[in-house]
C-alpha cells in the first residue's frame, strides 16, 4: 500500500529513514555505509489499527536518559486510528500508546533538545506530549478552525531565546505561530489547505493544496512562492547544502518530486513516479545536493542521489523505467493524467450514479455520517463511505458504470 509518510533518523553518523504506510505498519531502513547503495529494512513496527499518517525520531537526549529503553532514541508513529505509539528503535513491541487526539493524526514534530513530541491532527487540535512522561503530561497547545495537516517546530535559538514555537497549518489556510501557551501569531496567503511545514535557518517553508510552495521568514513576511506543480502539494522538506544554500524539495499528487532553490523559487528538477508523493525528506548526506527520500503511492520509498558511485543497480533503474512507462500508459488510456483528479470511463462511471469524482485529497478531512464520495485512484474510481461511528472513510467498492 501507500507509503504515507518519512522520517530521517538524525545522528550517530549512518543514514536511516522511518516510513509509515497505509498497510498500517512503519518500518525502520538503515543504510550500510556512507558509500552504499543498500538501505536494509532493519525494523518493522506493527501496532496500529489504520494506516500510519506520520513518523517521527525523538535523539537521545537528557530527558531520555533515565529510561533505557530510549537509549538509541525513539520512533515515534501516528495513524487514521487516532493513536500515537512511541517505539523502542530495536524491539518490534510497542513501549507506549499515547491517546488524546479524537481524529486522525496527522503530522508529527520534535524538540531533540528536550525530547519533546507536538502533533496535529483531523479533530483541529495542536498537541504537546512532554518527555520523559509523554501520555501523563499531554496538553493542547492550541486549535484551528479546521483541520490540522502539518506542524513543524521552532527551535528558541532562532527566535532570540525564551520559549521555542510550535507551528501548524490547516484546512482553514492558514498557518499559527503557538508560543507560552497562545497564538502569537496567523500567518496568510496560500489559497486553500496548507499541507506542509518545515523550518530550515531562518526560514519557515510551506506547501498548499493551491498548488505552490512559499518561504516565510519567522516574523510571517512570504518571499517566494514556488510555482511549478499542477496538483495539490502534500510534502515539503529543506535543507542547508554544504555551500550554505537551501534546498528545498516537494511531493505532489500530479506525480513528481521537485527539487527548488530554496532563496530564489527556481525549480532545479523534476523527478518523475509511477504514483502520488505523499512526503518528502532530505537526509543528512552532506554536499551541495544531499539524498533525498520519497514516498510514493506505488507502495515504494526511494532514496535520490546525485553521487553516481552510490546509484541503483541497472536492473533497479530499468524497473522504475518499466513503472513510470506503465504508470504513463495507465493514464493516457483513462483519458486522465497525473494530478487531473479523473477523467475517461472512470469520470463517466461516477457521473451514471450522481456522485461528482473527487481528488484524494478529500478523504483527509471528516465527512458526514453516511456521505459518500468516489475518489480517483489511478484508472479507477473508488467509492468511499464516512462511518460516522467509527470517525473515518470506509472502501466500498470501484464505480462500475
Amino acid at each position: 500500500d501507500d507509503v504515507r509518510a518519512l522520517a530521517p533518523l538524525t545522528g550517530g553518523g549512518s543514514l536511516a529513514v522511518v516510513t509509515g504506510s497505509r498497510d498500517k505498519t512503519a518500518k525502520l531502513w538503515q543504510c550500510s555505509g556512507s558509500s552504499s547503495n543498500v538501505f536494509a529494512q532493519t525494523q518493522t513496527f506493527v501496532g496500529h489499527n489504520d494506516f500510519v499518517s506520520a513518523v517521527a525520531y525523538v535523539p537521545p537526549c537528557a530527558a531520555l536518559a533515565s529510561d533505557a529503553r530510549f537509549s538509541n532514541g525513539v520512533v515515534v508513529t501516528g495513524s487514521r486510528d487516532s493513536k500515537i505509539i512511541l517505539w523502542t528503535p530495536t524491539l518490534t513491541d510497542p513501549a507506549s500508546e499515547l491517546h488524546a487526539h479524537k481524529l486522525q493524526v496527522t503530522s508529527l514534530a520534535v524538540d531533540t533538545e528536550t525530547g519533546d513530541i507536538y502533533s496535529g491532527s483531523l479533530d483541529g487540535t495542536v498537541r504537546r506530549w512532554p518527555a520523559p512522561n509523554y501520555l501523563a503530561d499531554s496538553v493542547e497547545v492550541g486549535a484551528h478552525d479546521g483541520p490540522v495537516l502539518c506542524v513543524a517546530f521552532v527551535p528558541a535559538s532562532l527566535l532570540g531565546g525564551g520559549s521555542p514555537a510550535i507551528l501548524s497549518g490547516s484546512g482553514d489556510k492558514s498557518i499559527k505561530v503557538w508560543r507560552d501557551g497562545a497564538c502569537a501569531m496567523t500567518i496568510t496567503g496560500h489559497s486553500d489547505t496548507v499541507r506542509g511545514l518545515c523550518v530550515c535557518g531562518n526560514a519557515v517553508f510551506s506547501s498548499s493544496h493551491d498548488t505552490t510552495w512559499r518561504r516565510w521568514s519567522l516574523s510571517g513576511q512570504c518571499s517566494v512562492v514556488g510555482n511549478g506543480h499542477t496538483a495539490l502539494v502534500y510534502s515539503i522538506s529543506a535543507i542547508t547544502n554544504a555551500s550554505s544554500k537551501t534546498i528545498v524539495a516537494t511531493g505532489s499528487e500530479d506525480e513528481t518530486c521537485r527539487v527548488w532553490d530554496g532563496e530564489t523559487g527556481a525549480c532545479l528538477q523534476v523527478l518523475e513516479h509511477p504514483g502520488c508523493i505523499w512526503s518528502v525528506t532530505f537526509l543528512p548526506s552532506g554536499g551541495n545536493m544531499p539524498d533525498l527520500v520519497t514516498a510514493c503511492g506505488d507502495a515504494v520509498g526511494r532514496v535520490w542521489t546525485v553521487d553516481a558511485q552510490r546509484a541503483a543497480p541497472d536492473e533497479v533503474a530499468a524497473g522504475f523505467a518499466e513503472a513510470l512507462s506503465s504508470r504513463k500508459a495507465a493514464l493516457s488510456s483513462s483519458g486522465g493524467g497525473a494530478g487531473a483528479g479523473g477523467g475517461g470511463d472512470v469520470a463517466a462511471a461516477a457521473a451514471l450514479q450522481g456522485i461528482p469524482l473527487k481528488d484524494r485529497s478529500v478523504l483527509q478531512s471528516a465527512g458526514r455520517d453516511g456521505q459518500t464520495v468516489v475518489v480517483q485512484e489511478g484508472s479507477e474510481g473508488v467509492a468511499y463511505t464516512w462511518d460516522g461511528a467509527a470517525s473515518r472513510w470506509e472502501k466500498i467498492g470501484t464505480v462500475v458504470s
